[in-house]
């Protein structure tokens, strides 16, 4: 969208199609001070897109038949927004990305077991990716994938995450081994991440505490609990260039051994 678009004009181009509203990324969003119109209002930060949040799945379809189509290459839907500016109607081209719920999975072996240990995350996925395009990069590159999902939130559109699953431990590990993927299309160029799927785990050296440190490292790959990290990766040895990860916690989070001072401390 353009960078000076308005809500008010979103809600006046996208309204005729049924009841929806507008949701910035990064759950940005727009308050009006006192005296001041909420149409007005310019975002501190411009991202270039919006999500058009509609309350019923046939206003999207409606939508697409307005729109034209770009054929012979990625199929992308165009829509004509016409917006106010300096007391001028401009009509502007807009990109519409829809989202088909069905293309949030795809399942090349119904019969296969999902094995946890042999899935991996990947992450940063451009929203354009489907599960079967995913489905189809995985498996000519590291081998024979038996499903794949799409992280979707609660409207059932992608945020940028999935999982993909492969039938054999040779082809999960030289997908971890990648580490990262460039993927290039004509349309777009997304470098994505791959990194073990976790699960909720004890400690697997001690195996008497939760394990919340999972070892990327292939001489270790195993989940561990503060003290047990410690004690396997002290500063100086071999061990201490090794990365960990975590579930649902960033990426630049304290490192265990600090959170480990840190409990000491407050005994």
């Amino acid at each position: 969208v353009p960078w000076d678009v308005t809500e008010d004009a979103l809600l006046e181009a996208f309204g005729p199609y049924g009841r929806c509203r507008v949701e910035w990324p990064g759950n940005e969003a727009r308050f009006a001070r006192p005296g001041q119109n909420r149409g007005t209002i310019t975002r501190g930060k411009v991202t270039g897109y919006v999500y058009m949040i509609f309350d019923h799945e046939h206003s999207v379809r409606q939508l697409l038949r307005d729109c034209s189509q770009e054929f012979g290459s990625a199929g992308e839907w165009y829509f004509r927004l016409k917006a106010k500016r300096n007391n001028t109607i401009e009509t502007r081209q807009v990109q519409i990305i829809p989202w088909v719920v069905s293309d949030a999975s795809y399942v090349e072996d119904p019969g296969a077991r999902l094995d946890a240990k042999k899935t991996v995350f990947v992450g940063a996925l451009h929203g354009m990716i489907t599960a079967h395009v995913l489905f189809s990069i995985m498996n000519e590159l590291y081998g024979k994938v038996v499903f794949v999902g799409i992280d979707t939130d609660k409207y059932k559109y992608p945020i940028g995450s999935g999982r993909v699953t492969f039938s054999s431990h040779s082809s999960y590990f030289r997908a971890i081994e990648c580490a990262f993927l460039e993927i290039k299309t004509s349309k777009f160029s997304k470098r994505v991440q791959i990194d073990p799927f976790l699960e909720e785990s004890e400690c697997m050296i001690c195996h008497q505490s939760v394990g919340p440190y999972f070892c990327r490292d292939r001489g270790c790959f195993r989940y561990h609990c503060s003290m047990c990290w410690q004690r396997r990766h002290p500063p100086g040895s071999l061990n201490a260039t090794h990365r960990y990860l975590t579930r649902n916690t960033p990426r630049n989070n304290r490192d265990p051994i600090d959170l480990l001072n840190l409990g000491n401390s407050l005994i």
